[in-house]
């Protein structure tokens, strides 16, 4: 594939920017999943015990090595842009080190949402994988009929087994966060266990972050935040705008319906 190339698509890997790159190489392994039948049976041929790492790498949360590019070239996987794995690979790390090496690929205002959904207080496996669909669906929806980019953790993790460490999660969600223009929070049901959906609300709050609340009911909210959503111009906290869900109003149809007026906040 690589050897193939021509100059002018090489040209093109030196002139994209660093999101443009880790964009093409998502946009790569979102297609070679699909061809494998799912991320878990790529991550798998990859070497990978779970698909929780691809998971990251798809989005955003780290970069391909370069000894994972291999494999795909090996496995004879196509990127679809006419560069082996192993080029793009090498194309982000130039750029990155040309960028201060930033390994968080997150830039200022760089992300459109930041989605938090309650994944570890989920009763089960099998809810957990529900919800996870649901999430998909929604992210899907955020990204092709609002053109937003979406950061979503619950994403980044296959299954209940496989969760980071609070020190590690907290080290990826806090710039994730910073570096979002709004907050979206996703309660498809009453809460009964402890949860971070809670802090990152609250950290979408007083960061002033305008925040999108998809929810059945004021129920589901911690006393405080049932409060502020009722409020408007709360001096020193974000906005919040709530939208209603349940059996038959998802917050992926919404989506679809509504598109970005939606997330129209100040």
């Amino acid at each position: 594939m690589g050897a193939n190339v021509d100059p002018s698509n090489r040209n093109e890997l030196e002139q994209a920017s660093l999101d443009r790159l880790r964009d093409m190489v998502r946009v790569a392994l979102e297609a070679a999943a699909k061809k494998r039948g799912s991320f878990e049976a790529l991550a798998h041929a990859m070497g990978y015990e779970t698909g929780s790492q691809l998971s990251k790498i798809r989005n955003g949360g780290a970069d391909l090595a370069m000894d994972k590019a291999a494999i795909l070239d090996g496995l004879e996987i196509e990127t679809g842009s006419g560069h082996s794995w192993s080029e793009l690979v090498e194309a982000v790390r130039q750029r990155r080190r040309a960028s201060k090496d930033r390994v968080a690929p997150i830039p200022r205002g760089a992300l459109d949402v930041f989605l938090a959904v309650p994944m570890a207080s989920t009763a089960d496996e099998a809810a957990y994988q529900a919800t996870r669909r649901e999430v998909r669906d929604l992210v899907a929806a955020i990204r092709n009929y609002c053109s937003y980019s979406v950061y979503c953790a619950a994403l980044q993790v296959d299954s209940r087994a496989d969760f980071d460490s609070p020190g590690f999660a907290l080290a990826d969600n806090v710039p994730a966060m910073l570096n979002s223009r709004r907050f979206v929070l996703y309660v498809p049901t009453i809460i009964e266990k402890p949860s971070s959906v809670w802090v990152e609300a609250g950290m979408a709050l007083v960061l002033k972050k305008p925040s999108v609340y998809f929810i059945p009911g004021r129920e589901v909210l911690p006393y405080i935040l049932q409060e502020a959503v009722s409020l408007r111009d709360l001096e020193g906290v974000g906005s919040i705008n709530v939208h209603w869900i349940g059996e038959e109003t998802t917050p992926a149809g919404l989506v679809r319906k509504h598109g970005n007026s939606l997330f129209e906040l100040s």
